[in-house]
């Protein structure tokens, strides 16, 4: 079974991008899958480091948490899924060093933009600019 991380602080699994990830793993005859949610950097970074996934789904603006990991301390929450993503592309989570990750993103700020165009280098990387159709992310999974 292939496990999903979706990151991001405003889904829920009844919440419709949730809903439509599953239809499109479904169409795109993905094969038996789980997905996990995190919803801010302190979960995310528990998920990332104690568990493996066949793809990461990665918003950008999401909360640090009640008790965030050292490195998202001071980062504001525009940053948070960047630094997470930049841990990623730096191989900060040994379990998921190969795993691909779609990066959500709705935002226009120059200093994510930078950030991203650095990430996107890596071809592990894609960025989908939200509001983002799940079929889209799900082809860049696979």
């Amino acid at each position: 079974m292939k496990k999903i991380l979706f990151a991001d602080d405003e889904i829920e699994k009844d919440a419709w991008e949730y809903r439509e990830l599953e239809a499109a793993l479904d169409d795109k005859e993905f094969g038996e899958y789980e997905i996990e949610i995190a919803v801010d950097g302190y979960e995310t970074d528990e998920k990332l480091r104690n568990g493996k996934f066949d793809g990461i789904i990665l918003d950008i603006m999401m909360p640090s948490g009640n008790n965030p990991p050292k490195f998202l301390k001071d980062v504001p929450n525009y940053l948070v899924g960047l630094e997470i993503a930049m841990k990623l592309k730096k191989q900060g989570y040994e379990k998921n060093k190969d795993t691909k990750v779609v990066i959500l993103t709705g935002t226009a700020v120059a200093e994510v933009l930078d950030g991203l165009e650095k990430i996107e280098k890596d071809g592990r990387f894609d960025l989908i600019k939200k509001p983002a159709y799940m079929a889209e992310v799900v082809d860049a999974l696979k």
